[in-house]
């Protein structure tokens, strides 16, 4: 995996970008999340990747790992 830190040309505001290789895709179809610690980045949130089948599938492993007060984008406009 890369990590990285920029700025888009296109549109001056910061980007982040995190391309995955295919050992970082078998552990997602393997049911093991990513996680990234925000701080090497110079962000004050970490950021999770999940894989699942179905935005059903996304949600019920996110439910454990997540606290309550959580919202869901599933979607065009669509929260949970």
């Amino acid at each position: 995996m890369i990590k990285a830190m920029t700025t888009n040309k296109e549109t001056g505001k910061k980007a982040l970008i995190l391309g995955i290789d295919d050992e970082n895709v078998r552990r997602l179809k393997a049911d093991q999340p990513i996680q990234i610690k925000g701080a090497e980045l110079g962000l004050d949130h970490d950021i999770m990747i999940i894989h699942g089948r179905t935005r059903a599938t996304l949600v019920a492993m996110l439910k454990p790992m997540t606290t309550g007060d959580t919202k869901y984008h599933i979607g065009k406009g669509k929260t949970e």
